[in-house]
């Protein structure tokens, strides 16, 4: 069996990761926790919200490069696409590349739905962080970044 620390054992205190590992727990609960109650009234899964995010992101897509981007399995985006296309807020609509192919965009609803949960996202956080000054912001959000990306850039180099 495996060291669980993997190919960082003894470069880091394990201490010192194990508290990391709690507090990113910790972490996730708390944002579950908060999105949950930010978007108690929504009417669509907050999951296809995100859906619609990620889509609003990349920019007009098909449905199995959604899939990639957002590392989710096809059934959950199909299971979303469909929420949000019943909704009005996606349109599927011919690839311009490939006129067989079908494309995912927002619709103005879309957009102007999508554009309020980042609003509430943002005021949430900003009533979480009042007692922040900039450079801590500016800290975390650079620190968080790292993180993200050398996440993304660990399950790229491990994912078969």
């Amino acid at each position: 069996m495996g060291d669980p620390a993997g190919p960082f054992a003894g470069h880091h205190d394990d201490e010192s990761l194990s508290t990391l590992v709690w507090q990113l727990i910790r972490h996730y609960r708390l944002v579950h926790q908060a999105k949950q109650r930010a978007f108690a009234n929504e009417t669509i899964d907050v999951g296809a919200l995100g859906m619609l995010g990620q889509l609003t992101e990349c920019g007009p897509s098909r449905q199995a490069t959604l899939a990639d981007v957002s590392k989710l399995d096809p059934s959950t985006v199909s299971r979303h696409v469909s929420q949000l296309v019943k909704a009005g807020l996606v349109e599927r609509r011919p690839d311009p590349e490939d006129g067989r192919a079908v494309q995912l965009a927002p619709t103005d609803a879309g957009l102007e739905r999508i554009a309020a949960a980042k609003h509430r996202r943002v005021a949430l956080v900003a009533d979480a962080l009042t007692d922040w000054d900039e450079d801590d912001i500016a800290q975390l959000t650079r620190l968080v970044t790292r993180l993200n990306d050398d996440i993304e850039t660990f399950h790229r180099t491990e994912t078969p």
